[in-house]
């Protein structure tokens, strides 16, 4: 059981939203260009992806959940405190170490991870406004939980680096996982299609070659 209802949840989305407004617009111009730096596979490009995913993480965490979702669910400022970590494990590693080598190839895994990040970005919002919500009750990647962690994990499937890729994706899959859990209990088909479909995917990184 959840400490809200779908209603609950739509409702705080539109004061989220009102609140915040434009930055849902402001992330979804990063989201994309973290997509065109995917192009890029010198290591300024990884550096930027990390750049972005660090400030989706820490928006994240810090103003939806610890300020917005905290009243309605007691368990907002530990799902803060992860997405928090989260941020700061991109800025560490992906920013500073430079340890996060994005490339979009061919592999059956970079592929997936470009369709989950599309999906994150424009699934989301396209499926919600089709069932009828208003644009200010929708969710964007960059600024809501299930759609950044859908991201993040698109964009980590396409990491070189194996160990560095699964050791990135904790998170952000469990986060997956409590979205599939809240899908199945508020009836949300969609988030639990595309979490479930994504949280299978992410094993494809043990089918990625190690490299130094």
């Amino acid at each position: 059981m959840l400490p809200f209802t779908h209603d609950a949840l739509t409702a705080l989305f539109h004061n989220y939203n009102t609140g915040i407004h434009p930055a849902p617009w402001v992330m979804i111009c990063g989201a994309l260009l973290a997509l065109l730096c995917l192009l890029k596979p010198e290591n300024i490009g990884g550096r930027a992806i990390s750049a972005i995913l660090a400030l989706f993480w820490m928006w994240t965490g810090g103003v939806f959940h610890m300020v917005y979702f905290t009243p309605l669910n007691f368990m907002g400022p530990v799902y803060g405190f992860f997405f928090l970590m989260q941020a700061v494990l991109f800025l560490a590693v992906g920013v500073v170490m430079g340890k996060l080598d994005f490339r979009l190839d061919k592999s059956l895994t970079a592929v997936l991870g470009l369709l989950f990040a599309v999906l994150a970005l424009v699934g989301y919002p396209l499926v919600e406004k089709l069932t009828g919500l208003a644009n200010s009750d929708l969710r964007f990647a960059g600024t809501a939980p299930g759609p950044t962690a859908l991201f993040t994990v698109g964009l980590l499937l396409t990491v070189k680096k194996r160990k560095t890729a699964l050791l990135m994706a904790l998170i952000p899959l469990a986060a997956l996982g409590v979205e599939i859990y809240t899908g199945f209990v508020l009836n949300l088909p969609f988030d639990i299609y595309t979490s479930a479909a994504a949280f299978c995917a992410a094993a494809l990184i043990f089918t990625k070659k190690q490299t130094a």
